[in-house]
């Protein structure tokens, strides 16, 4: 059966999915290129059920590693392993995303492990008494941020590397940078602490590297970002763990302490890790120092 007769024979498929290739009979190669271009999830949900052909084509690992290269997920210059499942690779993304799991409190506390404090965390919609991020960076989608406490309150998560689609291979071998950063204030009307600690871990949960960072704030409504990129780590990284903790320093009943929000972990393909030097510093408002606790 012809190309064509396929398509005809699923008119009203094809009409659903907004795609009308009837009457072009196309070499298989142009139409994987014409299916590189549309939205993964509806290749599978609408465009499979078109014809066999397209079922065949769209199940086919040359189209999905067409779909990584394009999408700037897969290049065999930043990536010399190529991964055993493209489709797979394409949907879990690892190393183009940010890894932490509800990073900006949309979900209140799910998948983070915390201790409250105090008063204990609240989760608030909009920054109480500090300055909205957007004055500071650039926020893409909604956001929340959890708030402190008289008490430390602490959160923290771990993310399993290789459950998340990374490559044994890689994490050993290229070591690509790792890049980790958050966001936090204190208030206009009381001093605050904040700490960040990020663990590199072996699959034994054996610490291979670590990064601390602690900053003290006088009242203000001022946003700061602590942050940091793992270079030359050894191999064997299989979890990272991501900590935070805040409170306030004036000991006061209610939500008075440091607040953060936008917690990231993610990876760097640019580089190897192996050939780059350690994270700078700045003074500005929106970065702060960091160094190596080994």
């Amino acid at each position: 059966m012809s190309q064509n007769q396929l398509n005809m024979g699923n008119k009203q498929t094809a009409q659903d999915s907004d795609i009308d290739l009837n009457g072009l009979d196309l070499p298989e190669t142009v139409l994987i290129h014409i299916l590189s271009f549309l939205d993964g999830k509806d290749l599978l949900m609408k465009y499979s059920v078109v014809s066999k052909t397209w079922k065949r084509l769209i199940d086919s690992q040359t189209l999905w590693r067409t779909k990584c290269e394009r999408d700037g997920f897969y290049a065999e210059g930043l990536l010399p392993f190529p991964p055993d499942d493209f489709k797979n690779y394409y949907f879990k993304n690892p190393y183009n995303r940010n890894l932490v799991k509800n990073p900006c409190a949309l979900e209140e506390f799910k998948h983070w492990k915390f201790r409250n404090g105090g008063d204990g965390f609240r989760v608030e919609d909009t920054p109480v008494g500090s300055h909205p991020l957007e004055k500071f960076t650039e926020v893409k989608g909604p956001y929340k941020c959890w708030a402190t406490s008289y008490g430390w309150c602490k959160m923290h998560q771990v993310i399993d590397l290789i459950a998340e689609g990374c490559s044994p291979l890689v994490l050993d071998e290229v070591r690509p940078e790792i890049q980790v950063s958050e966001w936090y204030a204190a208030r206009f009307d009381c001093k605050v602490v904040y700490s960040l600690r990020v663990k590199l871990l072996d699959e034994k949960s054996k610490v291979l590297k670590k990064w601390s960072f602690s900053d003290h704030k006088p009242a203000g409504k001022d946003w700061f970002k602590a942050e940091h990129i793992f270079t030359s780590y050894p191999g064997g990284v299989r979890f990272i763990k991501f900590k935070h903790q805040g409170k306030d320093e004036q000991f006061w009943a209610g939500h008075y302490g440091s607040k953060f929000t936008m917690a990231t972990v993610r990876f760097n393909l640019k580089q190897r890790s192996a050939s780059q030097p350690s994270c700078s510093t700045g003074d500005s408002p929106c970065s702060s120092s960091s160094s190596d606790s080994d």
